[in-house]
């Protein structure tokens, strides 16, 4: 979901959130010790991993590159016939300030590039190609043969 313009690293940006709910990941049933979820329980019992996850993503809007990403995401274990959970993992994953030093610099030079062509090139390739029609007819019209003195004679004489 777009939330509002922002800038990162001297470049503009636009910053979208993604939250996903708590959701069981697919296939994700194993069986585990019971005592994870009742100390004195024997044997194992079967769960299914649960996420949840926040993300924020930083695009330059030209180009569509990635500038920035952070990610809070937590991961829990679920009996699937009983309650409680255990906490898997609970994290909070960023970009290292390199990597988005660099990407900003790729989307700046990009932008400005696709920003150059936009307004340039209709200005430069119409006129070329104008250039490159007239070029082409005139080639044309002296490349065809020249007029024979008795073939326009013919000619006249057959629309008589």
């Amino acid at each position: 979901m777009f939330e509002e313009d922002d800038e990162v690293a001297g470049v503009a940006v636009r910053r979208y959130t993604q939250t996903v709910d708590a959701t069981q990941v697919p296939d994700s049933a194993r069986d585990v010790p019971a005592a994870l979820f009742d100390p004195d329980a024997e044997g194992t019992v079967s769960v299914n991993r649960w996420l949840t996850a926040e993300r924020t993503f930083w695009v330059e809007p030209t180009t569509g590159i990635l500038v920035n990403l952070e990610e809070s995401r937590s991961e829990t274990l679920r009996p699937q016939n009983g309650s409680g959970e255990v906490e898997l993992l609970d994290a909070e994953l960023a970009l290292a300030e390199g990597q988005v030093s660099g990407y900003a610099e790729q989307a700046r030079v990009r932008s400005l590039l696709l920003r150059g062509l936009d307004l340039w090139a209709p200005w430069t390739l119409g006129p070329v190609g104008a250039v490159a029609v007239l070029a082409g007819l005139l080639g044309a019209w002296r490349a065809r043969p020249p007029d024979q003195p008795g073939e326009r004679a013919r000619e006249d004489a057959g629309t008589a």
